[in-house]
């Protein structure tokens, strides 16, 4: 479903696509890579994501940033981004209010997707493909509180592997590093390998409490549980996410679908 989304002083261009089996298990926002270099929600790696998304039962909508597509307004340097990302979360929440939200960013997109995602409660896992480190500071992730995955190809030329080991080693132990060996930026004949590796339970829970083999890391107080196993080797992980808006129960499986 093509749509248009009420931004901050702009209009936002975006699809919504859901799987066909319901219920949903969740909503996920996904952001493209940077507009001024080809950017746009059809992306490749976007497009994959969103699939991927769709297939692990989750409504996935992707967006078109101002001035890309039928966006108004223009290029903003991530800033005017960071608030079409908040409009783009401000809908799906109204568009699913009883839904667990996800946010997934690709390169420019995962700069300033993910921003939003560690501020806003509203997002409870978030997962970052191409991290842009020669471009922009992503130190905030050092401090991020929600379960992260962050998915580099090794042969990435816009993040050397030796800055992304640094910020790695100063991450949450609730936050994942994972490589693909040879992939490029684009992940160029090796998207298949680009798993989706989210969020597994959630239902209604006080207090946040994030957990997993070597960490336990306590916050404000929340009604969302998620357990999240990686696919890729990572044990389980639990994580209570500020989701006041959640009410009963639920159930969220959003592990191993391929984008």
């Amino acid at each position: 479903m093509s749509l248009i989304i009420p931004g901050h002083g702009v209009k936002l261009e975006a699809v919504l696509r859901q799987p066909e089996r319901k219920p949903l298990r969740g909503a996920a926002v996904i952001c493209h890579p940077h507009p001024v270099y080809g950017g746009t929600m059809n992306n490749r790696v976007v497009f994959r994501a969103g699939k991927g998304a769709i297939n692990a039962g989750l409504a996935a909508l992707r967006l078109n940033f101002r001035g890309v597509g039928a966006s108004t307004g223009e290029f903003e340097n991530g800033v005017g981004e960071q608030e079409d990302v908040s409009a783009a979360i401000d809908w799906l929440q109204t568009k699913f209010p009883r839904l667990p939200l996800v946010l997934i960013g690709f390169s420019f997109g995962a700069w300033v997707g993910l921003q939003v995602a560690d501020r806003d409660p509203r997002i409870v896992a978030m997962v970052g493909l191409g991290l842009p480190l020669d471009h922009y500071d992503l130190d905030f992730l050092t401090e991020n509180v929600k379960p992260a995955l962050y998915v580099i190809g090794t042969a990435d030329e816009f993040c050397p592997r030796d800055k992304m080991e640094q910020l790695a080693r100063r991450l949450p132990p609730y936050s994942d590093v994972r490589w693909i060996e040879g992939a490029d930026h684009f992940f160029t004949n090796l998207i298949e390998q680009v798993s989706c590796h989210w969020i597994r339970s959630c239902h209604e829970r006080n207090g946040v409490h994030v957990s997993g083999p070597k960490s336990k890391v306590q916050g404000p107080k929340s009604q969302t549980d998620f357990s999240w196993p990686w696919t890729l080797g990572l044990g389980p992980w639990t994580f209570r996410s500020d989701g006041a808006d959640l009410r009963g129960r639920c159930r969220l499986l959003l592990c191993a679908a391929q984008v």
